[in-house]
């Protein structure tokens, strides 16, 4: 633990990107991501994972070439829209840094304050979510992208297809459609989109750093947070991306 938060410093005080980088993070691999406000995120990647354990073989009925669908309200399941309050938004970024503080001092979380009023969150989650078609007002989106973002982490894999994103994605909605999984208040559901982007956006941060300086302690730190994630009992590291979403390995 002690040469993860040697690593996590250094990174913080000599690149600006990994001011960003944040996440409550460095505090070790467990409690990576605590300083993010869960909002029920972890209840709802428990939902998914339980989900794709149990229900593979209708999984497997589905065509690949519905599996990048987008399915919209149509006045039957859930609405999973999200709809963006500036104030909400606000609100969730000082929970956060101020969580961050009290993990990491106030000078890091300052530093990482610093770097999301110069990169908004949404934008960061556009930048790496646009490619796949998803989009921050779709709660379906949001949830595939951070469930993508942590199996990569979990089994140190390279970007997935389009198709495997969009599997994950019609996973994750059949799943929502069908469980009171959705807050109804548009304010708590906010939230939760912004608690999954805060910790794929760090968690995409932390790990291309690592990459990039070869700090391979740091990226098993990393696929241990992103493997806790799911919460216990489930572990993404057993799981395989297929353009089906998340099913069990062989």
């Amino acid at each position: 633990m002690r040469s993860w938060r040697v690593w996590m410093y250094a990174a913080l005080a000599l690149c600006p990107v990994m001011a960003a980088a944040q996440d409550g993070v460095m505090i070790g691999g467990d409690s990576m991501m605590w300083s993010v406000p869960d909002y029920g995120s972890t209840a709802l990647a428990q939902s998914v994972m339980r989900s794709a354990t149990r229900d593979r073989a209708s999984t497997r009925q589905r065509p690949a070439t519905q599996a990048t669908a987008r399915p919209r309200p149509t006045g039957q399941g859930q609405d999973l829209r999200v709809r963006y309050d500036p104030a909400v938004s606000r609100l969730a970024e000082r929970e956060y840094l101020d969580a961050l503080s009290r993990r990491v001092g106030k000078p890091a979380a300052e530093r990482f304050g610093d770097y999301f009023r110069a990169r908004p969150l949404h934008g960061q989650f556009a930048i790496a979510a646009g490619p796949y078609g998803l989009r921050k007002e779709d709660l379906a989106d949001v949830t595939a992208a951070y469930f993508t973002v942590m199996w990569m982490t979990a089994n140190d894999a390279p970007l997935p297809t389009k198709a495997q994103v969009g599997g994950v994605r019609g996973q994750v909605e059949r799943l929502l459609s069908r469980q009171d999984a959705v807050p109804g208040d548009m304010a708590l559901r906010q939230r939760l989109a912004e608690s999954m982007m805060y910790k794929l956006v760090s968690m995409i941060l932390l790990r291309e750093e690592a990459q990039r300086t070869g700090n391979a302690q740091a990226l098993r730190e990393l696929a241990v947070a992103a493997r806790r994630e799911t919460g216990k009992g489930f572990d993404l590291a057993t799981m395989a991306l297929t353009d089906e979403g998340l099913v069990p390995r062989h």
